[in-house]
């Protein structure tokens, strides 16, 4: 299936919009910027090339809004894949589509702490996005010991060990839940999906989700991330219900957090 991404113009007006492709697409070739006109709420579409039975990686695509004379207009951007198995070793496993809403950079930060999915899906792949190629990433307080992939992101393998990402300028992070079956999981349940995480500068004190039943999603998890100061984890509640700080876990590598 095709990986692809999606631009929608939020403004009033005209919009103008620069893409660069980091990978062949359909109709547009790889690292070659162009410009796109959108009125709001129309949106623009980019389906990467399908080479063999995988749809080309759009992983470090750019999209910005351009200021024409009326300053830079708001826009959203989504990406995903219309179908897509994500395991350890090529090897297709359960797969489907996805799609996640990309944070403009922003939104980014300079400190992630992470903890593994829940379920038969432990073992999660990340990528640490970077704007700037000379950027210092540390993985648990030593330098990342991963190549740069594209001049763009690093990959950390398939593991379910709690982990500390710092860098010194401002980067994304990317968790992978893997295939069912695949990269150590269990046989059942769970197709791939993709979490962007927040930094723990861009960390709120209340979320809203929804825990869908429909299309045969059986289970459901949520990770926490929370300071261990003051009153944040007596203070913590799960539909209004206190949880007890007891079946938090120091994190391993911050032991001013916890997670659950």
């Amino acid at each position: 299936s095709n990986c692809w991404f999606y631009v929608v113009a939020a403004d009033t007006g005209t919009t103008t919009v620069e893409i660069t492709p980091s990978a062949a697409t359909i109709n547009r070739p790889a690292g070659i910027p162009f410009l796109v006109t959108l009125q709001q709420g129309e949106i623009y579409n980019i389906m990467g090339q399908v080479s063999g039975n995988t749809g080309v990686d759009l992983t470090g695509s750019k999209i910005q809004s351009i200021n024409t004379g009326a300053g830079c207009k708001r826009i959203g951007v989504f990406s995903g894949s219309g179908r897509i198995s994500i395991t350890c070793n090529g090897i297709s496993s359960s797969s489907d589509s996805y799609m996640v809403q990309a944070f403009p950079q922003t939104a980014w930060g300079k400190k992630f702490l992470t903890t593994s999915t829940g379920g038969n899906q432990s073992n999660n792949i990340y990528r640490v996005c970077v704007s700037d190629p000379t950027t210092v990433v540390t993985l648990n307080g030593a330098p990342i010991p991963y190549p740069l992939l594209n001049n763009f992101y690093y990959e950390i393998p398939a593991s379910t060990t709690p982990k500390l990402i710092e860098a010194d300028k401002p980067i994304m992070v990317a968790q992978y839940l893997t295939s069912q079956g695949a990269c150590g999981n269990g046989s059942q349940p769970g197709d791939p999906e993709v979490i962007y995480l927040s930094s723990v500068e861009q960390n709120i004190s209340k979320v809203l989700w929804n825990a869908t039943p429909n299309f045969n999603i059986l289970q459901h998890y949520f990770n926490v991330i929370i300071p261990n100061t003051g009153t944040a984890l007596t203070s913590f509640r799960l539909d209004g219900a206190p949880i007890s700080p007891a079946l938090f876990t120091v994190h391993p590598q911050d032991p001013n957090y916890s997670y659950l």
